[in-house]
């Protein structure tokens, strides 16, 4: 005859999972406000966010059952309340030779939560057993020789044990989907603080001065040929930079946009030219609007690059025309923005030219090279037709990001007219 160690403590029953929810949230909550200011400020708000989100997270156990062992010792048992046996004095423990089996589970996870009580249980039904070190330890006392209750017993613990870790999982996603939203707020409120004490929140947009005429569209000139433990960041005081704030950088984003349009509409305009020419276009549009203030061929940090705007002798944009000649030619623009930008330069472009024919594979194949830059950090997904956003890890200073826009455009050449001619006989 055999039974589960009845001195065997109960999992599931030493606290409530979703008081320890709360805990954890007012805990990070408190970390965001005690977290190293400056390092605050020079870390990406995503960094942050991620790094505090896994911090605080609950971690359900998973069971490697497939790794279980169990241990066999002696041991002895108390039958004193076993009527089926012959007792005099049942007021008394009455001990009889046993053996104990202990079965181990290892299991990846947060133990702790082991301990604690999910929303939904069984009422008078808790698995026996006990958390030590990476197992879950289940014992079994038995008197006698048959192996069938000690399977049956195995069984329906282990049955037991997987329905309060579903119903411990399905607590925790619903904590966990909180967090990121929650560390958000709280690191944004907090940089705002940080920023509005020191008053330097004016400095960090730059209004970029339009024309009071500047045109609202674009008509083509003659252009022919002349032409991741915390996220690794700087505790050193933070002075923010002037930047470009998403406003902006779109309002740039969207002069390059219809230029490019052009082109693909009349390649036969723009086919000849080399990159040097197409780059004049995109910048006789930019100082149409920012008063001259959009140059080419600019030393910048560790090159010369194709255009730069430039506000108070600060560079708020960057960015290469290139020939999309291979993923290898991407690659290389990428490094060519990477090495001319400096710290303070957040964001940037490049406008690529595809003359192949075949220009959904080629749109195809970008998202997929940027992904394998070594300072890839996440985006790239498609977007609009030909457009492509993500952020790359700056090579300076690896807590800082990198945004890049890929604006791809069409520039394939027409056929001539005798090849039409030939084709349509």
């Amino acid at each position: 005859m055999g039974r589960s160690d009845s001195g065997t403590e109960y999992l599931f029953a030493d606290g409530d999972l979703r008081e320890e929810g709360d805990r954890r949230r007012l805990a990070m909550q408190a970390d965001i406000e005690r977290y190293e200011r400056n390092r605050l400020l020079n870390s990406s708000v995503d960094d942050l966010v991620n790094y505090f989100t896994a911090k605080y997270a609950i971690d359900v156990p998973v069971l490697d059952e497939s790794k279980m062992r169990a241990q066999e010792s002696e041991s002895h048992r108390d039958v004193s309340q076993d009527f089926n046996r012959s007792i005099m004095d049942r007021s008394r423990p009455f001990f009889v030779p046993a053996t104990a089996i202990t079965v181990f589970i290892p299991f990846t996870g947060d133990g702790d939560v082991l301990k604690l009580t999910p929303s939904t249980r069984y009422m008078g039904s808790t698995p026996q057993g006990e958390v030590r070190d990476a197992d879950v330890v289940l014992r079994y006392l038995t008197t006698g020789s048959d192996a069938q209750p000690l399977k049956q017993w195995l069984s329906q613990t282990l049955t037991l044990l997987r329905q309060y870790l579903e119903w411990s999982r399905q607590d925790a996603m619903n904590f966990n989907n909180t967090l990121p939203s929650l560390a958000r707020s709280q690191i944004e409120a907090r940089r705002q603080r940080l920023l509005d004490s020191q008053g330097l929140v004016a400095s960090l947009g730059i209004p970029l001065v339009e024309r009071p005429d500047a045109p609202r569209t674009y008509s083509v000139p003659d252009i022919r040929p002349k032409f991741a433990q915390p996220p690794p960041a700087s505790t050193v005081p933070f002075v923010p930079e002037p930047a470009l704030d998403d406003t902006q950088y779109e309002r740039i984003l969207s002069l390059i946009r219809p230029m490019g349009r052009t082109i693909e509409r009349d390649p036969s305009a723009f086919v000849g030219l080399d990159e040097e020419a197409l780059r004049s276009v995109f910048l006789a549009t930019l100082n149409s609007h920012f008063e001259g203030r959009a140059t080419g061929e600019t030393f910048n940090a560790n090159g010369k690059t194709d255009i730069l705007i430039r506000e108070k002798d600060r560079n708020i944009f960057i960015a290469e025309c290139k020939f999309w000649r291979g993923p290898k030619s991407l690659l290389e623009a990428v490094d060519q923005v990477l090495a001319y930008s400096t710290w303070r330069d957040s964001r940037t472009a490049i406008i690529l030219f595809v003359k192949q024919q075949d220009f959904s594979s080629v749109l195809e194949k970008i998202p997929l090279t940027l992904a394998s830059h070594r300072n890839f950090k996440a985006g790239f997904a498609k977007g609009t037709t030909g457009e492509f956003r993500g952020s790359l890890r700056q090579v300076s200073d690896p807590s800082r990001e990198l945004i890049v826009t890929i604006l791809a455009f069409h520039l394939h050449e027409a056929p001539r007219s005798d090849e039409t001619t030939r084709a349509t006989s």
